[in-house]
């Protein structure tokens, strides 16, 4: 059986996840689908070929994750805006590539690839392939003799793609190793040529939520550029335990996103309560929009890897992440916002933690959950922890699973058992590390 937030596999007969405290039985969460995303207005298309860049064309434009539950409830929903009219093809096959798009009234954009016919008229029958940063096929062609292909995006695509032709003659199946000009590559499926296409542009992220009464609405904009420097800025092997758990102190970073995120977040609260955005209610409240507002995904389904520590801009961006994912993001949150603020390492979990001047224990549902209250005394500072894996705001600042545990000495405890054979406990930023 399965845990019905974070999907790890239980014995027969588990009620409660000792993971991250969930009722489960059902199936593993499925991989986020970047279908409920929207795109608007105009587009934005870097097309970077494979080897080295050489020429540039310019050709004109021819034309939520949601939770719910007793203490609060709310969705998101994602918006692409691109703010420029023009397609720009770069490389040394660029003058090979006529590549023109229009905006639907749906949000999705129709691309036309089109080979010139200096190249197309040495082959009698072409076929177009293209696919994401992920090596997954997203259009395929039927083989025919028409150089050019068509191609609508889902909604607000923005990302990679890969865009090969296959070219082929009917006498001999390909062109000579070579191909037209001494250019592309064989293959068995023809002479290939090809390039990259980037859509990029704007997001817009709307957040909707109910906690404590209230109502709130915040969005969020940043370019999809950097979204993608954090996620291609840093190897798999650097966002992964290896001999220490202290890499994830790598991904407690305030960018521009989170600390614009953290001021739009503070001026809702203070509008909507009048109170100054500080303290431990104010902390409450980060903690319940991220609870609320975005999905728990495994790494595997989400990156494709077991373990995959990110950064914040990736979580906003993906809609969700695992518990390191979304204990990172909260973390960043609580330091944009001046806060102490770090993570738990814990057998088998992560969550964020927190120093209060002030602290009151907040009661909790313990009829449903088996809880504890989880702290630690680290220079003087008690940083308490928040679990970010509920899909409402279930447990408030300090309270945590009872499977887990934590001694006077930082040794954490897993269902009773200490664990010390690796470095679990917690981890602060560099600049204030507890190791």
């Amino acid at each position: 059986m399965f845990c019905t937030k974070c999907g790890r596999d239980l014995e027969e007969g588990t009620s409660v996840c000792p993971w991250c405290g969930e009722a489960v039985g059902r199936e593993p969460p499925r991989k986020p689908s970047k279908g409920r995303r929207t795109a608007a207005a105009a587009l934005v298309v870097v097309a970077i070929l494979l080897i080295a860049s050489a020429a540039v064309v310019v050709l004109n434009n021819n034309g939520g994750n949601s939770g719910s539950g007793s203490s609060g409830s709310g969705s998101s929903d994602t918006t692409y805006t691109t703010d420029d009219d023009s397609i720009s093809v770069t490389g040394t096959y660029a003058s090979y590539f006529d590549v023109s798009y229009e905006e639907n009234d749906d949000g999705t954009l129709t691309f036309t690839f089109t080979l010139d016919d200096t190249v197309a008229s040495n082959y009698s029958t072409f076929t177009w392939y293209l696919y994401d940063t992920s090596n997954q096929r997203v259009y395929s062609s039927e083989s025919g003799s028409d150089p050019s292909a068509t191609w609508t995006t889902e909604s607000g695509t923005f990302g990679q793609y890969t865009v090969y032709v296959s070219c082929r003659n009917s006498d001999n199946g390909m062109m000579s190793p070579g191909g037209f000009g001494g250019f592309g590559f064989s293959h068995s499926l023809g002479q290939q040529y090809y390039f990259t296409l980037t859509i990029e542009g704007t997001i817009t992220e709307t957040y909707t939520w109910t906690y404590g009464g209230n109502t709130y609405t915040v969005s969020i904009d940043y370019e999809y550029s950097e979204y993608e420097a954090a996620a291609e800025g840093t190897s798999v092997s650097q966002r992964q335990y290896t001999t220490t758990f202290d890499v994830i102190k790598n991904f407690l970073v305030v960018d521009d996103t989170v600390a614009e995120l953290q001021t739009n977040l503070a001026a809702a609260y203070v509008s909507a309560t009048g109170d100054d955005a500080d303290g431990q209610a104010y902390a409450e409240y980060l903690l319940a929009f991220v609870q609320i507002c975005f999905e728990y995904y495994d790494d595997a389904y989400t990156y494709g890897y077991e373990e995959y520590f990110a950064y914040s801009i990736e979580t906003i961006y993906n809609g969700g992440g695992d518990c390191e994912d979304t204990s990172i993001l909260l973390t960043c949150l609580y330091l944009a916002a001046g806060y102490d603020a770090g993570v738990f390492v814990v057998y088998g979990h992560v969550f964020s933690a927190i120093s209060l001047d002030e602290y009151t224990a907040g009661s909790t549902d313990s009829t449903r959950y088996s809880v504890a209250q989880f702290s630690y005394t680290y220079n003087g500072k008690t940083y308490y922890g928040c679990e970010t894996t509920t899909s409402s705001n279930t447990y408030g600042i300090g309270w945590i699973s009872d499977t887990y545990g934590i001694d006077s000495s930082g040794t954490t405890y897993y269902d009773g058992r200490a664990m010390t054979t690796l470095d679990y406990g917690l981890k602060l930023p560099t600049s204030t590390s507890s190791s």
